[in-house]
């Protein structure tokens, strides 16, 4: 059996729109878990009270904030190889 943080973290991470919004902090916390209890309430195959999804959500969303922003340099003359998941490259050319 999942447990209910599993549960809202699985059910927000296969919604990556979603996930990003929360990231953002787009989304009103208490609305999403209104929004996920059903999900949640079948996963879990129980009844869930909304303040205990609510928290979930918001320690969820505490754990996205907390994510920092990687920068590295590199050159002109640089490769990138991604073997992994999705990320996002901004880069910006300088004066020469």
């Amino acid at each position: 059996m999942a447990t209910i943080a599993a549960a809202v973290r699985n059910i927000i991470k296969e919604n990556p729109f979603l996930e990003e919004a929360l990231h953002l902090g787009l989304v009103k916390h208490s609305a999403l878990a209104l929004h996920l209890q059903d999900k949640v309430e079948r996963v879990v195959d129980r009844k869930v009270k909304f303040s205990t999804i609510n928290i979930a959500v918001r320690r969820f969303a505490e754990h996205l904030y907390s994510r920092k922003h990687k920068s590295f340099g590199f050159s002109k003359d640089s490769d990138i190889t991604l073997r992994s998941d999705l990320c996002e490259i901004t880069i910006f050319k300088l004066g020469e």
